[in-house]
């Protein structure tokens, strides 16, 4: 874990340098429900599993993940507002 969180349901790995795709299987990590990536290299895809968490997709209070290489499409779940990315990388 990149910063220090205040609870082990809080993901806070922003500014962090993360790179590489978001696994599919990140649904797995049922108990989360904050969950900050932004300002990172991730890049690929949206796993449509990421609509399994118990997230607020629409709401950037619990969840960022803006400012990565991500590429559309997006998951329906995910407010287009809240996907800024850096599409330099993307087909």
């Amino acid at each position: 874990i990149c910063t220090d969180v205040p609870s082990p349901f809080y993901v806070y790995n922003y500014d962090c340098g993360l790179s590489g795709n978001i696994p599919e299987n990140i649904n797995l990590f049922d108990s989360i429900i904050k969950l900050h990536i932004q300002n990172n290299n991730l890049d690929g895809l949206i796993p449509k599993s990421i609509c399994d968490l118990n997230i607020s997709k629409s709401n950037n209070y619990w969840f960022k993940i803006d400012n990565n290489k991500l590429c559309p499409p997006y998951p329906d779940c995910i407010g287009k507002s809240s996907v800024k990315q850096i599409k330099n990388k993307c087909d």
